[in-house]
């Protein structure tokens, strides 16, 4: 409330007298010669009136602290209310201070900050280092920051928000919160009206001048204002202002207004017929655009062989045309993206120098590549080639036998494709199909259990629910059928191998101790077939009990399983780990390798890149 310093006040609002009725308040503060003596029911109706009176001008003012009439606060307005003079108020006196604020003309926080903020950003030909103070009054008090911009525009603040609250102003004001809103609104309340000197107010104007930096010598100085219409702030505030609603952001905030100095651009990699790579990049928010609208941009690409690392995310900024090398890093991420296969990178602007990864959800920020640019991109390879990490492998497994057997055939399998998925330098790149076999059965032409290619852990997951079936012919298996499903290939440039685990020899080529295959299969041209395909291919033999080397059909067997392993190296189930089975079958991919590429590949037209 503003109080006069004489001693002459109204008594009502507490201005000093100008008029016969206050001109703040409309109290009658001089009227005609009263005709008689005043009588008791005189003073009652006049004690009467100016309560009323008080009543319904610390209402208003309670009305206009709780935030009405635009996003008032009915409990804040209720306990305004019961600070006001003249008694308890009745619902329609309520009623009628809340609808009785005036509507002041304010705009939103970014419609005062952004013109300023976009003075301090400058432009990609206009960068010169500028200051900007925005200073904040609120009802906690006065709030400033100083901002200034960094290498890439981005506004910054110097030192943290400074807060200078009413009380260190204004003194003279309400200890109590509830209060001082009343009286900083223009109410009086039960305590009666606060003297607010000009001597007072001239002392709280030289703090908010320093305050908002006037006297340090800042380009520019926005004060914005959220308590119009409020006696007291708009008594003390001598600078030029800007309205804005009370409930906008904080000041801390404010710097996601601001435009983008420079466009902000995706690095990705363009590798052209032969392999030749070369930087690139692809526009994501262009120059003078803000986030205030959301801006999402989904970019297109494919995810290069990595060597088991996350792809480099990296968006960086700069004046247009110059290449990413000589641009600056906004925001460096890693993402695990599947190798070989295309993915769409979607892209949020929270603000400048804030850049957010919407999808895929799984990214990191990256500050040791952020830190060392340009130096990652020199570690590029001159030239890349997909598909140098494919692999298709078919893994062989007999069924035949008991669930004991069997189970040690399957166990093997299972721990060497994990030993892939953990080893593999690109397990991504790698497709895994088993076959299983059982025996012969008169009238079932059909012997195999077949997965079909699929990721490692899909083909883990099928090997470990294979069941074991009965044995048939104790002195071959129709290892055949399932030399010839490997050849089931679909076609790919991609290094082929076979694995099979079994402990019976396939069935022979014509009729001798045993019959010949009865679906008429030749395994031993089944085995050339695979290796004119480039094949290697492995044995794990799982030697039965009854093996005597004295027994022709025992050496027989012998010389088979050499013949399904190249090299001709016998490995045997019994105390054979599954990475030496592994490493025989060359599945864990070659022990020397050129640097991997990190960046994403454009999955564009050359016309869209810069």
């Amino acid at each position: 409330m503003i109080a006069a310093e004489s001693q002459l006040a109204c008594p009502v609002c507490s201005a000093a007298p100008d008029e016969p009725v206050c001109s703040r308040c409309g109290w009658v503060l001089e009227a005609g010669p009263w005709l008689g003596p005043a009588t008791e029911a005189d003073r009652r109706a006049f004690g009467e009136r100016l309560a009323s009176a008080r009543r319904r001008f610390d209402l208003a003012a309670a009305a206009l602290a709780a935030g009405y009439p635009d996003a008032g606060d009915p409990a804040i307005f209720d306990r305004l209310a019961a600070l006001a003079r003249g008694g308890c108020p009745d619902p329609a006196e309520l009623v009628a201070a809340r609808e009785s604020v005036p509507r002041v003309a304010a705009i939103s926080m970014s419609e005062a900050v952004r013109p300023a903020l976009a003075r301090l950003v400058g432009t990609s030909e206009d960068d010169q280092p500028r200051v900007l103070d925005v200073v904040d009054v609120r009802v906690n008090g006065i709030a400033a920051v100083r901002l200034r911009t960094d290498e890439l525009g981005v506004p910054q603040p110097v030192g943290p928000v400074r807060l200078r609250s009413w009380p260190d102003l204004l003194p003279s004001l309400p200890d109590d919160d509830g209060e001082r809103r009343l009286v900083m609104a223009g109410g009086a309340g039960v305590h009666g009206t606060a003297v607010i000197s000009d001597a007072e107010i001239a002392t709280g104007r030289q703090v908010l001048r320093q305050l908002a930096g006037a006297t340090e010598g800042a380009d520019e100085v926005l004060v914005v204002h959220r308590l119009g219409g409020w006696a007291i702030p708009d008594r003390l505030l001598d600078l030029p202002t800007r309205l804005i609603r009370a409930d906008g952001p904080e000041l801390g905030a404010v710097t996601g207004f601001a435009p983008l100095r420079h466009d902000y651009r995706l690095v990705l990699i363009e590798a052209d017929g032969r392999g030749a790579t070369r930087p690139v990049s692809k526009t994501l928010f262009p120059a003078g655009t803000t986030a205030e609208s959301g801006p999402e941009v989904t970019v297109p690409v494919v995810a290069p062989a990595t060597g088991r690392q996350p792809v480099v995310v990296a968006v960086v900024a700069g004046p247009d045309g110059i290449p990413p090398r000589q641009c600056r890093p906004v925001e460096v991420l890693r993402c695990e993206l599947a190798a070989g296969q295309r993915h769409a990178l979607r892209f949020r602007l929270d603000g400048p120098g804030r850049v957010r990864l919407g999808s895929p959800a799984n990214a990191d920020r990256d500050p040791e590549t952020a830190a060392a640019w340009p130096t990652p991109l020199d570690e590029i390879p001159v030239t890349y080639q997909p598909g140098t990490d494919d692999m298709d492998v078919v893994f062989g497994i007999e069924l035949g036998g008991s669930a004991t057997e069997v189970g040690r055939r399957r166990d093997l399998i299972v721990e060497v494709i994990r030993l892939v998925e953990e080893r593999h330098p690109e397990a991504a790149a790698v497709r895994v199909c088993v076959v299983g076999y059982h025996d012969h059965v008169r009238g079932r032409r059909n012997v195999l259990d077949v997965s079909g290619f699929g990721t490692p852990a899909a083909g883990r997951e099928f090997a470990a629910g294979l069941v074991a079936s009965p044995m048939i012919e104790p002195l071959a298996a129709p290892v055949e059928d399932a030399l010839r499903a490997a050849q089931g290939w679909r076609a790919r440039p991609a290094a082929r191998r076979f694995v099979l685990v079994g402990a019976r020899p396939p069935f022979p080529i014509k009729d001798a101790s045993v019959p010949r295959c009865p679906n008429g299969i030749d395994w031993q041209k089944q085995l050339r077939r695979l290796e004119r395909d480039d094949v290697h291919h492995v044995a794990v033999w799982d030697r039965p009990s009854r093996y005597d080397k004295q027994n022709q059909d025992s050496r027989q067997a012998l010389r088979d399983w050499l013949r399904l392993s190249h090299p001709k190296k016998r490995m045997l189930l019994t105390g054979t780990e599954p990475e030496l089975v592994a490493n025989n079958a060359r599945l864990l991919g070659a022990t020397s390798r050129p640097a991997p590429l990190l960046f994403p590949l454009a999955a564009w037209t050359q016309e869209d890149a810069q």
